[in-house]
């Protein structure tokens, strides 16, 4: 097991800086390792940095891994959910994560339901894409998105397409189309923004709205976190907001 740099962060001071082990980049806030984001297509951990830092300060440990071919982790072939899932399971069990909270958004969704039993006490999606829409009125709906982002998030889109390029973009995502087809998860705790025009809100039940639109934990973070924290949050654990 190889890392780069030290895994050492300050407990009171947010940091969300990037950290390598076995090719696979990171970004992580806290000791605890109690909250996992996945981040959607073609972006990174890193357009996770205001939601971490609202997660931070109410007392979560966030962790944010860039998967193979995305952000600052090292290339690999384009795979599905099933692959990215057992990707992330040995990542986890090098970093000792277990019993965590994994936040998903877009895309990223659709690996949580993948991942093995013991790593995942919770699970949340943000911008789920679960449909039975063809894949063309999907695209249409990320277009039409564009325009009622927060402009700051084009700086991070940008940087990030650029480092994936559109062949793997378009790769991973056909290998993605048909799990999009199945019944979306019944256990877990789904978030959209209101403006969000991606997710099917006929297909998908129990969909909780949040200001915002696709990217509402980035517009949206402080608002974003204290809704994960009263949903997620068992108020029968006393270690469930523990940084320790």
């Amino acid at each position: 097991m190889r890392r780069s740099s030290s895994s050492s962060v300050n407990i009171d001071t947010f940091s969300w800086r990037i950290v390598r082990i076995n090719g696979i980049a990171y970004r992580e806030a806290g000791p605890a390792r109690n909250v996992v984001l996945i981040h959607g297509l073609g972006m990174s951990s890193a357009y996770f940095d205001r939601l971490a830092r609202a997660l931070f300060h109410r007392g979560w440990s966030p962790i944010a891994p860039d998967l193979p071919g995305f952000g600052e982790s090292r290339d690999g072939p384009s795979v599905g959910p099933e692959h990215h899932a057992e990707i992330l399971a040995s990542w986890a069990d090098a970093l000792g994560i277990r019993d965590a909270i994994w936040i998903g958004h877009s895309l990223g969704c659709n690996v949580i339901p993948h991942l093995r039993p013991d790593l995942v006490r919770k699970s949340v999606y943000i911008g789920p894409l679960w449909s039975r829409r063809t894949p063309l009125r999907i695209f249409g709906a990320l277009m039409l998105d564009a325009f009622r982002e927060d402009f700051a998030l084009f700086g991070y889109v940008i940087r990030a397409y650029w480092r994936c390029g559109f062949w793997r973009w378009f790769a991973t995502f056909r290998r993605y189309d048909g799990d999009l087809r199945v019944d979306p998860p019944s256990n877990a705790v789904m978030i959209a923004g209101q403006e969000d025009p991606l997710p099917d809100r006929q297909f998908i039940r129990d969909l909780q709205g949040v200001a915002g639109a696709h990217a509402c934990h980035f517009a949206y973070p402080e608002a974003v976190a204290d809704q994960l924290s009263d949903l997620v949050v068992d108020r029968s654990r006393p270690d469930s907001l523990s940084r320790a």
